[in-house]
């Protein structure tokens, strides 16, 4: 644990595979590539979750006018954020752990909390393989509020993820419905279209280009901003615009899969509402 509560992962950059990554963007118009293992659903993570403490970004006007000085604001903002402990618990996820139980694995992020906070309730999820900040509510109250907040869109979420090659231009939005696809266990695959296709837009910017001289390979740390939030959708999006993210074992081919001991994404930033407050937490990204 570092200064501030902040814990500064092992570097997932040099861990990528850089000649792997080269030759996915060698033979990827010929389809040439390496057979990926098969996908077991099994909690794979050495890391630990870990708390975040949010900021205040700003407050109501209304909370301000009826403190009515200065000093008094002051007091009762600290009082807020005292009650925010008891209520709101801003979560760091590591990668490799799922959010809640599935039907075959009951070992997750909420499980491993309920020791210490019992009850909690997780407001919104990240899969298995992403990692960065998920809240969960401690009190029926505030786990329905902020479940509502996400449902209604009012929350922000960013994402960092590191990308294969280039995108053609330094920032953009990718609007392409996602839906199910047909696999060996029924309609439980995402996709681009599919069955049942539902709305979902992503904004991405360039965040920095990375050449390897040696191998050639390129490729670029990305910042996302989900506006909807569809299953994989950032995975699927950034596949969509030719630049899959690296170490995705479900929708990246071979190496892409393999260039990375872990899927690239990191939920970084959420912002919500809370008692008049607009509060964000912040992880540091892994990569």
């Amino acid at each position: 644990m570092g200064e501030g509560g902040w814990v500064q992962h092992r570097g997932t950059l040099e861990r990528i595979d850089l000649e792997m990554l080269s030759r996915y963007q060698q033979n990827s118009l010929s389809g040439d590539d390496v057979t990926i293992p098969a996908f077991t659903e099994e909690s794979n993570t050495d890391d630990n979750w870990y708390s975040i403490t949010p900021t205040i970004l700003r407050w109501e006007e209304t909370f301000s006018a009826q403190v009515g000085n200065t000093s008094g604001a002051q007091k009762a903002l600290e009082k807020k954020l005292e009650n925010i402990h008891r209520e709101l618990l801003f979560v760091n996820k590591p990668s490799g752990l799922l959010s809640v139980p599935s039907r075959s694995l009951n070992d997750c992020l909420a499980t491993k909390l309920q020791s210490s906070y019992p009850g909690s309730k997780p407001c919104h999820r990240l899969d298995r393989d992403t990692s960065g900040i998920v809240l969960f509510g401690l009190t029926y109250d505030a786990h329905r509020d902020i479940s509502m907040q996400f449902a209604a869109r009012t929350t922000s979420k960013t994402y960092v993820a590191l990308v294969a090659g280039r995108p053609e231009k330094d920032h953009g939005t990718v609007n392409l419905p996602i839906g199910k696809t047909r696999t060996e266990g029924g309609f439980n695959r995402w996709t681009i279209g599919g069955y049942k296709p539902r709305d979902s837009v992503t904004e991405w910017s360039i965040d920095k280009v990375f050449n390897d001289a040696t191998t050639g390979a390129v490729f670029t740390r990305v910042r996302l901003k989900p506006i909807t939030g569809r299953g994989h959708q950032l995975r699927l999006h950034m596949k969509a615009i030719g630049c899959p993210i690296l170490g995705d074992t479900i929708h990246g081919e071979g190496s892409i899969a393999m260039c990375s001991s872990r899927l690239c994404l990191h939920a970084q930033t959420l912002e919500v509402d809370w008692d008049g407050l607009r509060l964000k937490a912040e992880s540091v990204p892994p990569f």
